[in-house]
Parts: structure tokens; C-alpha cells; sequence
């Protein structure tokens, strides 16, 4: 039996991203993940123990600080904690990872016809590209930021323009410049069915994340109530690492918008009709190498 295969570069409607997606993670779900966690691991590691670190010495601090400060000198105290901007840093390296680690697994699969590669092939190409994606995020997520501290719609504009800058980076291999002129130039007539895909996947994304996160805090929250120790702090560590479970889910947005990207390309360039007509023939049997069979 021929093993199933998707077909990347293809125009798609809303529904046909939707159903490519899960049926591209559940062809593909046992090698796609195992890539995802051996690359990504020890990112979300070090973010969940910094994290985790963090919130319990926080939580038993907390009521210190607000009971003998104000609200304000609190604050200033929590922003200007080095721990702090370690978190950050951890979660803007965890993200980049988790976004070069899967557009690792999809550009190797798209390039050997729909093969599923492996640790060390997507591992190979994830070197290749992280510092430049990382790179590349720092003035995109500036510009973004500001568009939504500005102004809250030209913020939103430019998540659907720019979210799939990372694919672009890395297909494409080009410049930051020439990643949002790409960009812009995508999106071009195409922004609202953009806008909905990529709405929808991050809707799925937090939906399941939310009820994961429901029953693994119901969970801790029924110990602790029939526990006589105080396991706040506890809780807020095995918190910080249940945000290495959401990670998994944030797969779905990505192969939804690796999948709209190429129905973006195909659409305005055709590139992936001209290959597979192409290819007709390539693979059928040549005369001479035909067995005779008698």
C-alpha cells in the first residue's frame, strides 16, 4: 500500500488547510514530534525551571512585598529583577526554536518529495537557520509590538502579514528586508482568508492548551486541598513546566501556516503545477530497463 503523502505546494481553500493540517500531523505525528522534542527540549526546559524558580519565589514573596510596599514599588521591583528578563529571553529563544524546529521537519519534507526525514536531517537543518531566524524575529517582533501598543489594528495587521516569516526565512532564504517585502507581497488580496486560517489555528491551539491546563490544575488543586502542607509554591513550578505540553499544541498554527504560505506562493507564482508537470513521465519505467516477462 502507497503511504499517503501532502502535497505542499497547492492551492487551498479555508476547509482544505484545516484538514491537510491534521491529516499532515497524523501522517507524519510520531517523526514530527520526536524531531520537535529532541531539538526543542532543552529550550523549554531551561524556560519551565527558570520559570519555575521564579514563580515560587515570587509566590512566597508576594505577599511581603504588597503588604509593606506599594502596588508601585512592587512593580518596579518585579521589572527590574535580572531573573526576570532571563525569563524573557528563555521564551524568546524557546519560540524561535519551536518555530525552526517544525519549518525544519516540513521544508525536509517538502524537499525530498514527501519523505518523512529524520532527527538528524531536521537537527542539520535546524542549525543552518536558527541564529538567522532569531536574527530576523528581533525587528519584526519590535515593529509588531509597536503596531500594537500604537495602535491595537495595525498590530493585528501585521501578526497575519509577518507570522509566516519564519518559513519565508528559511524556503526562501532570504533577508530580513526581503522577508517582509515578501510578506507584504503575499498577503496582497489575500489578507481576510489569511486572517481566518490562521484565527482558527490559534483558536484550536488555545482551546486544547486551556483544557489540558483545566484538568492538570484541577488535578493539583484536589491534592492541595487534602493536603495539609502548603503546595502553592509546588504548584507554581509544575505549572511552569506544563507549558512544555502547550508547545506541542502550538504545531497545529505552525503547519497551518507553513501550509498557507505555499498556497500563497502557489496562487501567485504556480510553482507547484509547473514542478508536477514536470515530473509526468519521470517516473514511469524506461524501455530498456523493462523485465521481459514471458
Amino acid at each position: 500500500m502507497v503511504e499517503q503523502k501532502i502535497e505542499f505546494r497547492k492551492a487551498r481553500d479555508f476547509g482544505e488547510n484545516l484538514n491537510d493540517t491534521f491529516l499532515f500531523i497524523w501522517l507524519n505525528f510520531k517523526p514530527l514530534l520526536q524531531s520537535f522534542l529532541a531539538i526543542c527540549a532543552i529550550f523549554m526546559l531551561t524556560q519551565a525551571i527558570l520559570e519555575g524558580l521564579y514563580e515560587s519565589g515570587y509566590s512566597t514573596l508576594s505577599q511581603l512585598i504588597f503588604s509593606r510596599q506599594r502596588f508601585i514599588s512592587g512593580l518596579k521591583g518585579h521589572f527590574s529583577d535580572a531573573q526576570y528578563y532571563m525569563i524573557r529571553l528563555s521564551k524568546w529563544l524557546t519560540f524561535i526554536s519551536v518555530h525552526v524546529s517544525v519549518n525544519a521537519y516540513i521544508k525536509c519534507y517538502v524537499e525530498n518529495n514527501g519523505a518523512k526525514p529524520g532527527i538528524e536531517k531536521v537537527w542539520n537543518m535546524f542549525k543552518k537557520y536558527y541564529f538567522k531566524v532569531l536574527l530576523l524575529s528581533l525587528p519584526i517582533i519590535i515593529l509588531v509590538s509597536l503596531g500594537i501598543v500604537l495602535f491595537v489594528a495595525p498590530g493585528v495587521y501585521l501578526i497575519v502579514v509577518l507570522l509566516p516569516f519564519s518559513i519565508i526565512a528559511m524556503v526562501e532564504n532570504k533577508s530580513v528586508t526581503d522577508t517582509m517585502i515578501r510578506s507584504f507581497d503575499l498577503i496582497r488580496n489575500n489578507f481576510w482568508p489569511s486572517f481566518l486560517i490562521y484565527c482558527v489555528a490559534v483558536i484550536i491551539y488555545i482551546v486544547s492548551s486551556f483544557f489540558t491546563g483545566l484538568i492538570i490544575t484541577g488535578i493539583l488543586g484536589v491534592v492541595n486541598f487534602f493536603t495539609n502542607y502548603d503546595l502553592s509554591s509546588t504548584i507554581a513550578v509544575l505549572t511552569s513546566f506544563f507549558e512544555i505540553f502547550t508547545f506541542c499544541f502550538y504545531i497545529v498554527v505552525l503547519v497551518s501556516v507553513a501550509l498557507n504560505y505555499y498556497n500563497l506562493v502557489e496562487k501567485k507564482e504556480g510553482t507547484g503545477i509547473l514542478n508536477r508537470i514536470n515530473k509526468i513521465g519521470n517516473d514511469m519505467p524506461q524501455p530498456g530497463n523493462t523485465d521481459e516477462l514471458y
